[in-house]
């Protein structure tokens, strides 16, 4: 369990006879509930949780005046609500900000209720997770109805390699405590990464309904049912695709060109996924008009072309083939110009992939064959033209 708390901000189309997990035990799915924190403490929570997001989530550096303020304006959140654990998880993150040594002494010192042994868990974590999990058992028998010790000790099964273990008491936690979305996100990213999909698909649709229709949530569900590369899957996502279109706007503020951008891209993935590839490309080539760095649509067009050609033959095919070759080297041309280093797991296909595809489309067309592109080896591994931009 992270010190990050991570706080929340219908379609149902899952049946619970396609859920083992729930029917194995003859249960009832628990009835997810939003996160509601007391008016009275909402503002004084919502600025310290920027504060913490901003420095824990993307690591920024934020400057020690406005840590203090954001701690102290916690610690009158927890004042206004002393029983809101997920306020006092936000007040220990900002206090390892603050100071880690003298958070972690703190916490050590206090473990007499199941409160306190969650508290005093979290702050172990991750170099101590044995120590940590010991802790949170004895919360859980201190307590069986604290839903937060079966979080952290989910959080904990989950981090040393129990995927059954964790599934089981996140689930737990959820079913003690119905608005503990913590638990439902880390149940939901088991169940996807353990192969459980019928129980991932409920617990991504239940955080969408939850958090009234956070953009990560419907992202996180829209992917998970693209996964699938069926047609009623697909409908599915382009429901909840569209449904950020709407909730970001067009055009978009500046600050969510990039994720309307990759939204156009995954609606086009919806199309591709039933067969209907003009609509698929229109949908690409809308994504490139809001950023010009987004080689995944291109990499889509060119594939989606490929596909068609070898289904097809004589003019048909040509056609094809040469609007594939034109997505690759167009592909080629934007890579030269990023901003930024590529992530790891494109760099094979944009050195390797790409360019055999470009190298045979063009003998196929019958069109003159360019120099490869240099690819020079270190004792650091591969460096190309643009790495390290």
């Amino acid at each position: 369990m992270s010190r990050r708390g991570e706080p929340g901000a219908r379609v149902r189309g899952v049946a619970l006879a396609v859920l083992p997990w729930l029917a194995a035990a003859c249960e009832s799915p628990p009835q997810i509930e939003p996160i509601v924190m007391a008016a009275s403490v909402q503002a004084d929570a919502d600025a310290a949780r920027r504060v913490r997001d901003d420095a824990l989530e993307r690591g920024n550096d934020v400057a020690r005046a406005q840590l203090d303020e954001a701690l102290a304006a916690a610690r009158r959140a927890r004042d206004g609500a002393p029983d809101d654990f997920r306020i006092a998880c936000l007040v220990q993150d900002l206090e390892f900000l603050a100071d880690a040594r003298a958070a972690r002494e703190q916490y050590a010192a206090t473990k007499g209720s199941a409160r306190e042994k969650t508290l005093a868990a979290r702050a172990l974590l991750p170099e101590r997770s044995s120590e940590a999990r010991l802790l949170l058992i004895q919360a859980c028998d201190q307590d069986p109805t604290f839903g937060w010790s079966r979080y952290g000790l989910a959080r904990v099964e989950s981090d040393l390699g129990h995927n059954d273990q964790a599934l089981a008491e996140a689930l737990a936690a959820v079913r003690l405590d119905p608005s503990l979305l913590e638990a439902l996100r880390l149940y939901a990213d088991l169940a996807a990464s353990t192969g459980a999909r019928d129980a991932a698909l409920w617990a991504r649709q239940e955080l969408v309904a939850a958090t009234g229709g956070d953009l990560r949530e419907r992202r996180l569900y829209a992917e998970l049912l693209l996964e699938s590369n069926g047609k009623r899957d697909a409908a599915a996502a382009e429901v909840e695709l569209r449904a950020m279109v709407g909730q970001i706007g067009e055009p978009p503020p500046p600050a969510f060109r990039k994720m309307l951008s990759d939204v156009y891209v995954a609606i086009g993935c919806t199309y591709a996924q039933r067969y209907r590839y003009d609509e698929a490309i229109a949908w690409w080539r809308h994504a490139l008009t809001l950023d010009f760095e987004s080689l995944t649509a291109l990499a889509n067009i060119g594939g989606v072309e490929l596909n068609r050609a070898e289904h097809t033959d004589g003019e048909v095919r040509r056609l094809h083939q040469e609007s594939a070759l034109a997505a690759y080297e167009e592909y080629m041309l934007r890579a030269q110009g990023l901003t930024k280093p590529l992530p790891s797991d494109e760099i094979s296909y944009r050195y390797f992939t790409v360019p055999e595809h470009v190298l045979t489309l063009r003998k196929l067309l019958g069109l003159p064959v360019e120099q490869e592109e240099s690819v020079e080896e270190t004792d650091l591994g591969p460096r190309w033209p643009e790495a390290g931009r």
